[in-house]
């Protein structure tokens, strides 16, 4: 079997990253690492591109922030992701350091794939340069540094749903809802679902509360021409592009998925009493 391991900061815990090799290596995996990445012992170094096309799965040893940032890439291939916590909440990894011996399961088949949805966000800025975003946790636009609130319409399915004034707008899938969306008071949304969770951010009135939105619809986002500020628009926690008035973001289902392997016994329920 063909695995690729990937870790931010395998320095930090070499150990981990020792145990692990030598685990797969007694099954005869064949390992592999991303180049640029630090750490990896007994293995071959790939371009990210011909990494990604080479495994059959990855295994990311840090926290939800790191699996995010590979769940962009192996969710283009159709990869599925394992994830080791070595960060301080590891909301959306499987399995803790002191796991570490389960990891076999995955030679003898003894692991389900949770397929989690992603939305895709696509805006054209004012060169007419189009952008489109994949995001496994949530597309948010927020005000950066600027202190006055923006002022934006959202939109479902072209219809006005509902003027918006706040420091920010979150939408979010499933997964998504017990990250930045519940931080900002968002519902927690079971990831069976596969719904739009979007959350205004400190929001100037009470005309706009968190609202639950069907799969199926396409949400947009209008910033007001009668605004002078601008505002950020990021997908899972990264900065992308600067959105100016009158600019408009377009937020659907993607179409592919993110496939988490769970190998321990844990369901979305028992994670969310024991992590939240």
């Amino acid at each position: 079997m063909k695995i690729g391991v990937v870790s931010r900061t395998p320095s930090r815990n070499p150990k981990v990253m020792k145990q692990l090799i030598e685990l797969l290596q007694k099954h005869d995996a064949k390992v592999y690492f991303p180049c640029g990445q630090q750490g990896g012992e007994a293995g071959e170094y790939l371009p990210v591109d011909t990494f990604y096309q080479t495994i059959e799965l990855v295994i990311v040893l840090g926290g939800d922030g790191t699996l995010l940032r590979v769940a962009q890439e192996a969710s283009r291939y159709d990869i599925p992701i394992l994830g080791i916590n070595l960060g301080r909440v590891g909301y959306l990894t499987d399995l803790e350091q002191s796991d570490l011996e389960l990891v076999a399961r995955i030679f003898t088949g003894e692991y389900t794939l949770d397929e989690r949805m992603m939305i895709t966000a696509s805006v054209a800025d004012d060169s007419g340069e189009k952008y489109c975003f994949y995001a496994l946790n949530e597309i948010a636009l927020s005000r950066g540094n600027f202190s006055k609130m923006l002022e934006m319409d959202l939109y479902v399915d072209d219809e006005l749903c509902t003027p918006v004034r706040a420091d920010g707008l979150i939408v979010a899938t499933p997964t998504g809802s017990t990250a930045y969306s519940l931080s900002a008071g968002g519902a927690v949304v079971d990831p069976s679902a596969e719904v739009f969770a979007v959350t205004p951010i400190c929001p100037y009135t009470l005309n706009i509360r968190p609202m639950i939105i069907c799969k199926n619809r396409t949400i947009s986002i209008r910033q007001r021409t009668d605004t002078e500020n601008v505002s950020y628009l990021s997908h899972d926690g990264n900065e992308s592009v600067v959105i100016s008035p009158g600019m408009e973001i377009k937020i659907r289902i993607a179409d592919k998925k993110t496939k988490l392997i769970r190998i321990g016994n844990r369901n979305f329920y028992s994670v969310l009493k024991e992590k939240l």
